[in-house]
């Protein structure tokens, strides 16, 4: 009886891994469905030239939180659990994520191009208000990983409905014509507010924060890696807008878009190990297992989905060669299964405290996916690079699949906060 017991606990952390993915990965599709339906109704009212800008300043927005997390919200994450310490974690964070935010907005908009900022009124004007958008979705950024430490997984998945209603309710508000600015505040401010409202619920009590020093460390090794990881999500399609015709790059972008929802889903399940695996005492090698063939289960499925339907998709969109579209769709979303492969990694290397294995898994998967795109671009353009992405994941599986492979037959417990410090008092 003892022992059936232990075992049903031990099936518990799974459960929790499980759940977690769930409602993240559904949190995920609400806000890509929700973005699809904003951008379609924007488009159908407003001009081309103010739907560019509104979406331009959009994807600046979350293009500077990603640079200037500094590796904040990964910390909550892993050690924001309940309790005293974990609030602690989550105010050091939220000071620092506005700090961040402060080195990142400002100078992009005193050096972007006045074609980005323009609309905002004048670069001073630019600096103040991308600060406050980039902070408060910042800080939005940073309660959502604590509520997902704090297992409260269905909050993270309602304010992704309030922030969609709040979208579609308002961009039809928005006046017919040349009014990009108004679009870009209508699609971002839902995302930062609604995450400042539950500030409060996630903040606990006053306590100090201990071993500041060593989670300062943790949440840098973890930024560099994680814009090491990243860093082809961003860059690719950079490239491609090197190696494409200017009158074909709206195909390369819709599905881009569109393979970004699997990506990010398949990455939310490793927020979820990650949160899980930091909780757990025993058992955190079927955490990883849990988590990887939850991860390679939605990846190959979405893989196999859009090799049936990527054709269907692309003719939605009603654009010239949609059969470019889903050739693009056929190469970028099988390449979400090395990526779910790589983002299990990272979160046992970073549950594991592991800076080497972190920036391995983090360098190796950039290095390899970034190199294939640009050969991919020089021999055939852009079909050329977004092949070359794919490929370049698929050689990253020699480096990921072995520390997967490794941490499914480690039974040594996760690295506590505790653990961080080789002795002595905490620093910082």
């Amino acid at each position: 009886m003892a022992e059936e017991r232990s075992a049903a606990g031990r099936l518990t952390p799974d459960r929790h891994v499980i759940t977690g993915s769930v409602w993240l990965v559904a949190s995920t599709a609400v806000v890509a469905g929700g973005s699809l339906l904003y951008w379609l109704v924007a488009s159908h009212r407003l001009s081309d030239r103010a739907v560019g800008v509104g979406s331009t300043l959009f994807a600046s927005v979350f293009f500077l939180n990603f640079v200037t997390s500094l590796g904040l919200p990964t910390a909550v994450t892993r050690f924001g659990m309940s309790g005293s310490q974990g609030a602690a974690v989550t105010r050091w964070a939220t000071m620092w994520t506005t700090v961040g935010s402060l080195a990142g907005a400002v100078p992009f908009a005193l050096l972007a191009p006045r074609t980005v900022v323009g609309p905002i009124g004048g670069r001073t004007l630019a600096a103040i208000e991308l600060f406050a958008v980039v902070t408060s979705v910042s800080i939005s950024v940073v309660v959502d990983a604590r509520l997902v430490a704090l297992r409260r997984w269905s909050t993270v998945f309602w304010r992704t409905m309030v922030i969609t209603g709040l979208r579609l309710a308002l961009v039809p508000l928005v006046p017919a014509g040349d009014n990009g600015h108004l679009l870009f505040l209508v699609s971002a401010l839902p995302f930062g507010l609604t995450g400042l409202a539950l500030l409060p619920t996630v903040l606990g009590g006053a306590a100090a924060l201990t071993s500041r020093a060593d989670i300062r460390r943790f949440a840098a090794v973890s930024w560099a890696s994680q814009l090491a990881a990243q860093a082809p999500l961003f860059v690719t399609p950079i490239i491609v807008l090197f190696f494409a015709r200017a009158d074909l790059r709206g195909q390369f972008y819709i599905a881009w878009g569109l393979a970004s929802v699997v990506l990010v889903g398949v990455q939310v399940i490793g927020q979820a190990l990650l949160a899980e695996g930091s909780k757990t005492e025993h058992d955190f090698s079927r955490h990883v297992l849990t988590a990887a063939s939850a991860g390679l289960a939605a990846s190959a499925l979405a893989a196999g989905a859009i090799a049936v339907a990527a054709r269907p998709i692309s003719d939605l969109f009603g654009l010239t060669s949609p059969g470019l579209i889903a050739r693009y769709l056929r190469r970028l979303v099988p390449g979400a299964v090395p990526w779910a492969v790589a983002v299990i990694a990272l979160a046992a290397s970073r549950v594991r405290a592991d800076e080497r294995r972190t920036m391995l898994v983090g360098g190796s998967y950039a290095v390899v996916t970034i190199a294939g795109t640009l050969i991919g671009g020089v021999l055939g353009r852009a079909p050329g690079a977004v092949t070359g992405w794919l490929y370049g994941g698929l050689i990253s599986l020699l480096v990921t699949t072995p520390i997967v492979a490794e941490e499914v037959g480690n039974d040594r417990p996760p690295t506590r906060l505790s653990e961080l410090r080789r002795g002595g008092e905490s620093r910082g």
